[in-house]
């Protein structure tokens, strides 16, 4: 047994016996088997509003949720395989039951006026429309409007 084991056999030890007032945590040497106060967890809470957080801390949330996601069956998938994947499906054209139901999902939705704004510049600084797609996409609205 090592010198840390030990210590922490007999931090635990000394809490169970002396229950002391201050010390929060069951075990020795860890804060395992401490559960915070509803009230503690809302502070914890507040106290990360409007932080963001670390890119890399975000690709890993991203990657957690990938690789447990139901096409995975039980893989662990790499952070390249899951931005690989998501590479693919970015400008695949989506079904009309799709967009239906990507409408469906956001209908009643609120975009605020800084998010318009967002939207308003990044629409003005496109690329222009060459005149074939735009003939193609004024078809497209009339075969959309004749057959509403």
């Amino acid at each position: 047994m090592d010198n840390i084991s030990k210590l922490n056999e007999r931090e635990e030890h000394w809490g169970k016996l002396l229950k002391p007032e201050y010390n929060i945590a069951p075990l020795g040497g860890s804060m395992r088997g401490y559960k915070h106060t509803d009230e503690a967890k809302e502070n914890m809470s507040k106290s990360h509003i409007g932080k963001k957080q670390h890119s890399e801390i975000e690709k890993w949330r991203r990657y957690e949720k990938m690789k447990n996601n139901i096409y995975a069956k039980g893989q662990k998938q790499t952070l390249e395989h899951i931005e690989s994947r998501a590479k693919v499906l970015r400008g695949k054209p989506k079904s009309e039951d799709h967009k239906a139901k990507i409408g469906e999902g956001n209908k009643g939705k609120f975009v605020s006026a800084e998010t318009k704004a967002k939207q308003s510049l990044a629409a003005k600084n496109r690329a222009p429309i060459s005149e074939e797609t735009r003939k193609k996409l004024s078809d497209a609205a009339i075969r959309q409007w004749n057959n509403a």
